[in-house]
């Protein structure tokens, strides 16, 4: 059975083996001698400290000789610090383990808070490149980064001691190691001290930074709000989905008075130079409550987006036209739809109709005089149904036409013939498909898509910002004015003319593209460099 006795290093109490104790007083009263610095061996003793927990001898433990003599081979013998004169330094004695490095908050090195400056410093490179790549993080996760920061700087303790220091850096925490870190410092300014003004001047930035962007998002939000009902006033929605945006629209105000808080908190704490827990905790709550909802608000809007969506296709139903006995005879169709109606007619052996549309669509008018139909659909397209738009689509089934007028709206044809005459005026738009043998299009304002289409020969007349679109023609013959208004010029565009002449007001050109004051034609890939030919 061995003595027990109790001793304190460093304050720190422990029980320790009569023997032991005569070993280690021996020991730190040799190092008394060579190394005459009493915060030499302060830091010397918080490392032993540090040594006797690593090998598990806490507070009030028990140290034995065996622990005595595992400290002397990791940091030292006195002898070590013999040399010339009364403080110089001899070899260092290596540790028996590889040098621990720990990530520590280089207060020394630090701007702000030592976070970068310690990474830096376990990492082994120079701080400046930390702190570049912390800014463009800091732009990339749009302020993320600065409440990483804030994390780090209150989870990651500051290297206070002389072994904290050298473990930062992972360097080997030896008596010679001690020494050399407490002369550096003694006789060099601190680091810390220099940066004073740069940190004061920094965290005031950030913080006025803060503050104009909580003072922005607190306007930018009310403007919002207050936009969001000026502009959905008057939209009349689903009374059982309707508390879904109201919901969404507090949320949405709610998560941007969140935002705003969290840049006061981060500007409250630049301006007070300090980051405490309970202020982390409150930032951290703000970002949470925010994410919540935003969250929430996004699925609520995107559940009454899903009703809606379910109810239009319930609702909406194909419906079939009763055509005029005669319908099968016609050989001109004229269109004079709302717009935002889809037409489109399709060439078949029978001749019938039908609409999808919602219930509150009315039928379309189709009468027939002689060889020609005119079809008329004063429905309203922009009525909005549970609040939402659902526009009726019309399609019409009957013989090939030599002539199509769309006086108003969108028509697709889609047939195999040879002569077709298109006509489109008001700003309407007619888009063909299939095989066409001659196709003369009157354009008046109006627009004309035959990119779908084989067509050989394009007669066209244009005026007024008319537009017409090819694929690939044998032949191209364009009319159009000579004199315009500056915002009335007409637009052509082909992929391919095979003859590689276009004729324009019975002039010929050879040029693949033609630029002129009142009309722009593209042959073409316009993207690639053509050799445009400009004549006025």
């Amino acid at each position: 059975m061995k003595e027990i006795t109790r001793i304190h290093i460093a304050k720190v109490p422990y029980e320790i083996e009569v023997q032991a104790k005569k070993e280690i007083e021996k020991y730190i009263d040799t190092l008394e001698a060579y190394a005459d610095d009493a915060e030499l061996l302060q830091d010397i003793e918080i490392r032993i400290t540090e040594l006797l927990a690593d090998r598990g001898v806490k507070q009030s433990g028990i140290i034995t000789t065996d622990d005595v003599t595992s400290l002397r081979e990791q940091l030292g013998e006195p002898k070590d610090f013999m040399g010339e004169g009364d403080i110089a330094i001899g070899p260092s004695e290596a540790i028996s383990s590889e040098p621990t490095r720990k990530l520590y908050r280089d207060k020394d090195g630090a701007v702000i808070g030592g976070v970068l400056s310690g990474m830096a410093n376990f990492f082994g490179i120079n701080a400046a490149w930390t702190r570049i790549i912390f800014i463009i993080i800091l732009f990339a996760s749009f302020g993320v980064a600065l409440l990483i920061y804030g994390i780090l700087w209150i989870a990651l303790p500051p290297a206070k001691t002389a072994a904290e220091k050298l473990q930062m850096s992972g360097q080997p925490v030896t008596l010679n190691s001690i020494r050399e870190l407490n002369e550096s410092e003694s006789q060099t300014v601190s680091k810390y001290e220099q940066a004073k003004v740069i940190r004061k001047f920094i965290t005031i930035l950030l913080g006025v930074v803060a503050l104009v962007a909580s003072i922005c998002t607190v306007i930018f939000t009310a403007m919002a709000a207050i936009a969001i009902i000026h502009v959905n006033g008057q939209e009349h929605f689903l009374p059982t989905v309707e508390w879904n945006y109201i919901v969404a629209y507090i949320l949405s105000v709610l998560s941007g008075l969140l935002l705003a808080t969290l840049f006061a908190l981060a500007a409250y704490a630049a301006f007070r130079r300090e980051f405490t827990k309970r202020l982390l905790t409150a930032m951290i709550t703000v970002v949470a409550l925010g994410v919540l909802t935003v969250g929430t608000a996004v699925s609520l809007v995107g559940f009454a987006a899903w009703q809606t969506s379910e109810q239009v296709r319930r609702d909406t139903k194909e419906r079939s036209i009763t055509l005029p006995a005669n319908f099968s005879n016609i050989k001109n169709v004229t269109i004079d739809v709302s717009s935002n109606i889809a037409v489109a007619y399709v060439v078949s052996d029978k001749s019938y109709a039908t609409l999808e549309s919602l219930p509150t669509i009315g039928m379309p008018s189709i009468t027939v005089n002689g060889d020609s139909a005119m079809i008329q659909m004063k429905a309203n397209a922009d009525v909005q149904y549970y609040g939402s738009y659902a526009y009726p689509k019309l399609t019409i089934y009957g013989p090939a036409l030599d002539q199509l007028t769309d006086e108003r709206g969108d028509i697709s044809y889609r047939s195999d013939q040879g002569d077709i005459t298109i006509t489109a005026k008001n700003s309407s738009a007619v888009q063909l498909q299939g095989t066409y043998g001659t196709v003369k299009t009157n354009l008046d304002s109006g627009s004309f898509d035959g990119t779908g289409a084989s067509i050989r020969a394009v007669q066209a007349d244009l005026r007024n910002s008319a537009s017409l679109s090819l694929g690939t023609v044998n032949s191209l013959n364009v009319t159009q004015p000579d004199v315009c208004p500056s915002d009335q010029q007409t637009y052509i565009s082909a992929r391919n003319i095979t003859t590689k002449k276009i004729i324009i007001n019975g002039e010929e050109r050879s040029t693949t593209s033609v630029s002129t004051d009142c009309s722009q034609i593209e042959i073409g890939d316009p993207d690639q460099d053509s050799g445009i030919d400009t004549q006025e």
